[in-house]
């Protein structure tokens, strides 16, 4: 329920997907708080329900090329980590605990959408575009954002998970005996695992609609 807003912060065509077509639109809640995530080909946008109105504002967007910060002014930033150039967002994002998995196939330079190229999870925290620190396990170690306490923060220095040759697809979330992972894979690998680090998150105050 709700209405979209169409303000100065918020124009449909161009901030959810510029040009392309839309092709997925999920809903989640995490820690009291609706969020409304968008994507296109190129562009990940996130939108956050205001506590006031039943509007819904845009917050945070990724896309290839850079990425925009709107919780204040709209800006552009290199505080949030860019979709590379040579890419597209290949499958449907997941959102996690507060987290945000976006599955990114990149092509070498010069390449298209069928030559070969390499399947991705880049890493978002929900409410912001940060790198979500900490969330993650992979291989027994935490994944962190080295630079998040810097005032000259890079996005571009985040973490990001290489799944394996070929498209990559929608990653998968598993509970078993109470320990939470995330599976992914592409077209050419076998299953990937990244673990969630429940000490930090819990698995309290979370839901996702598709």
């Amino acid at each position: 329920n709700g209405s979209v807003s169409r303000d100065e912060n918020f124009e449909a065509g161009r901030e959810l997907g510029e040009n392309d077509i839309i092709r997925h639109i999920g809903y989640a809640r995490y820690k009291g708080a609706e969020y409304l995530r968008v994507q296109s080909d190129t562009r990940f946008s996130v939108l956050k329900r205001s506590t006031s109105s039943d509007d819904w504002a845009k917050s945070w967007s990724s896309f290839v090329g850079g990425a925009e910060d709107y919780q204040l002014t709209p800006s552009l930033t290199t505080k949030l980590q860019h979709l590379p150039a040579n890419s597209e967002i290949s499958a449907e994002a997941l959102i996690i605990l507060g987290a945000v998995i976006v599955p990114v196939f990149e092509t070498t330079a010069g390449g298209n959408s069928c030559s070969a190229g390499t399947g991705k999870y880049y890493l978002f925290d929900l409410a912001n575009g940060l790198f979500p620190n900490n969330r993650f396990i992979l291989n027994g170690a935490l994944l962190s954002d080295s630079d998040m306490a810097s005032p000259d923060q890079v996005g571009s220095n985040n973490p990001v998970i290489t799944i394996g040759k070929g498209r990559v697809h929608r990653p998968q979330f598993s509970i078993f005996e109470g320990k939470m992972s995330i599976y992914g894979h592409t077209e050419e690998s076998d299953f990937f695992k990244l673990d969630v680090n429940q000490s930090q998150t819990g698995t309290k105050s979370w839901r996702e609609i598709r």
